[in-house]
């Protein structure tokens, strides 16, 4: 006898596997997309331009902002305005240097023209141009200028006029990094040319009366930070011990 009450379970569990095996190839089918899907990394603009280990902080800000890129396995950050005329994407750091140093990075400027009349890649310090570049079309190139000990604004623009767009279209920025020059022995704070126990005396001496007549105090700022304090006697203490600052 025919139980048509089994024949509907029957086909209703039937459908129901049917039903689950094709959710399952779905799954499948999705899981195998997005594994063949490239993971997109973004990295931070003070990731992308400081030197490996740098601090600097960096700024991006209005319609066009700067981003980071990886690219030919560098990391390094790039204006934002390609293909927009009459644009600007600007890019900013402040800085505090405790002594006088230099600042180097990495460029590329690829502006339209033959020259800074048209699409411009500008540097500056402190509203000052140090250099401005249109159509240098360069391979990454090295760029270094002296700076003096103090705060600073440090500016990378990329403007375009209104005309036609150029191959590459940007100005990029990597390893971003700036470097004291010493012209002295840290730590010699008698200025005798080497860094002994009597440095330590010194420096505590100075400490405790305020006299820097016998001492170089820029040789005692050891740890750098613009001014000298019982850390640099403590600084100082741990490189007599361990011979490495």
């Amino acid at each position: 006898m025919f139980d048509h009450n089994s024949h509907i379970i029957m086909s209703t569990h039937r459908l129901l596997f049917t039903m689950l095996a094709l959710v399952m190839a779905l799954a499948c089918a999705q899981g195998a997309d997005a594994a063949s899907t490239p993971l997109q990394v973004s990295y931070s603009l003070d990731y992308a331009l400081n030197v490996a280990g740098g601090s600097i902080h960096f700024t991006s800000v209005g319609a066009h902002p700067w981003t980071s890129k990886e690219e030919d396995g560098r990391i390094f950050g790039r204006s934002g305005n390609a293909g927009i005329p009459s644009s600007a994407s600007v890019l900013s750091a402040q800085v505090v240097v405790a002594r006088d140093a230099v600042l180097t990075f990495d460029f590329k400027a690829w502006g339209e023209g033959d020259g800074p009349l048209y699409d411009k890649c500008v540097f500056t310090i402190d509203g000052a141009t140090r250099f401005n570049y249109g159509a240098r079309q360069n391979d990454w190139e090295a760029y270094e200028v002296e700076i003096p000990a103090g705060t600073h604004t440090l500016t990378w623009s990329y403007s375009k006029d209104g005309s036609m767009d150029p191959d590459g279209d940007y100005f990029a920025v990597d390893n971003v990094a700036i470097t004291v020059i010493n012209d002295f022995i840290p730590g010699d704070v008698d200025g005798d040319g080497r860094v002994s126990i009597i440095d330590v005396t010194e420096l505590i001496d100075y400490l405790l009366s305020g006299n820097s007549s016998a001492i170089d105090l820029e040789a005692s700022d050891v740890d750098g930070d613009g001014r000298v304090s019982i850390i640099d006697v403590t600084e100082l203490i741990d490189y007599l011990l361990s011979g490495s600052w």
